[in-house]
């Protein structure tokens, strides 16, 4: 079975230190990308894992290793980012909550 390519979208706690390292322990799983808008963790990680790195979400989509998205930026971003995502084609794994209020997560399951 092919490997899923993932990048880590939000480079915090959570996603550079828990979802990263997280990708390459699940069958099937490849870490391919990191993306932070910070430069100096967008590095920091994709050194560290040993990955692309991106500074935007509209880069990362370009990437055509990119298969899924999990996506820990703060709360007030995850929709945009979501959709950004899910219009590309790939799939996500979304941090809760989905969306600030339940018309962005509507859309967003939808």
């Amino acid at each position: 079975m092919k490997k899923i390519g993932v990048c880590v979208v939000g480079l915090g706690f959570v996603g550079g230190q828990a979802h990263a390292p997280s990708v390459n322990k699940i069958k099937n799983g490849n870490l391919v990308a990191v993306c932070d808008m910070n430069d100096k963790l967008a590095t920091k990680y994709s050194t560290k894992y040993g990955c692309k790195k991106y500074l935007s979400v509209k880069e990362a989509l370009k990437d055509p290793d990119i298969d899924a998205a999990v996506i820990a930026v703060p709360n007030p971003f995850h929709y945009q980012v979501a959709m950004e995502f899910i219009k590309a084609g790939k799939h996500i794994l979304l941090e809760m909550p989905l969306g600030v209020d339940l018309k962005q997560t509507d859309k967003i399951i939808s």
